[in-house]
């Protein structure tokens, strides 16, 4: 028998191997035909050893932590959802912030309600919003509206 070299720079890792078997496995799962179920087990095999499975980074940061510097990274998500209902005309009306969170969950965004809250400060300061205090509550809009007497 004879010894193959020593696997190059990009040569499959046991780990690689371990996970192409599995997704082999998985691609042929429901074949009945035992036969026709070991050729394309081989032939997904081979596919998923010759496809650089993605790295996966290990240390990765998460949206919102500090960094070095103490500022966040990320977070400007919540902004671009805001300015997405303002090209919408959404705030054309005034809307409190409790409407504004309700809305972003219907739309199927979970967000912090203090993260909402400081966006739609920003939005103030940048003056793409404007808000007036209506009792202990601020309330959002793009235009004057005429207020009902």
């Amino acid at each position: 028998m004879t010894k193959r070299p020593p696997p190059t720079t990009g040569a499959a890792t046991p780990d690689d191997v371990v996970q192409a078997r599995k997704n082999a496995e998985a691609a042929v799962a429901g074949m009945l035909d035992p036969d026709l179920k070991r050729e394309a087990f081989s032939v997904a095999f081979k596919h998923f050893l010759a496809v650089p499975a993605p790295k996966r980074a290990t240390k990765t940061r998460r949206a919102g932590k500090a960094t070095a510097k103490g500022k966040r990274s990320g977070g400007d998500g919540t902004i671009k959802l805001v300015e997405g209902l303002i090209s919408a005309d959404f705030f054309k009306e005034q809307k409190a912030a409790a409407v504004v969170i309700t809305k972003l969950k219907t739309m199927g965004y979970r967000r912090n309600p203090a993260a909402v809250r400081t966006a739609l400060q920003r939005l103030v300061r940048g003056q793409e919003l404007e808000r007036d205090k209506e009792g202990k509550t601020y309330v959002y809009y793009t235009q004057k509206t005429p207020k009902s007497a």
